[in-house]
């Protein structure tokens, strides 16, 4: 199969209404042998840069914190943010904010060009046998 096919049936499958066929498979294995007429056309976008928000590593910095604090334990912090008012809180996110940043810079990511359908895409027809 080409690279082409492969990603076409991909975004067929995931256009698809594929949690209302599923209701109507039963329980067990079930073998498939079929043919699918698909035609179209698919646009790939050029690659693209996104900051990956995931990569800053909160939990790290959790751990770092927590190493620099004698005493000091997870449970030990949720007691006390439960008693801080709504302003400390927006504080210390504001002044966090350009710390943050500079974690977050190095993980941009380049991704690859999103892949659509053509309008004229569609499936003429499927032969199922079985």
């Amino acid at each position: 199969m080409k690279d082409l096919e492969t990603i076409v049936l991909s975004k067929i499958g995931n256009k698809l209404k594929k949690e209302a066929a599923k209701a109507d498979l039963t329980v067990g294995e079930h073998k498939f042998d079929f043919f699918a007429h698909v035609i179209g056309t698919v646009k790939v976008g050029e690659d693209y840069e996104q900051v990956v928000a995931q990569s800053a590593k909160p939990w790290a910095l959790l751990a770092a914190a927590l190493n620099k604090l004698n005493g000091v334990t997870v449970a030990s912090l949720v007691a006390e943010a439960e008693a801080l008012a709504a302003a400390d809180v927006q504080a210390v996110k504001d002044s966090t904010a350009d710390a943050l940043a500079s974690i977050k810079a190095p993980t941009v990511k380049t991704c690859k060009g999103k892949v659509t359908f053509g309008k004229d895409t569609r499936i003429l027809a499927t032969d199922m046998q079985g």
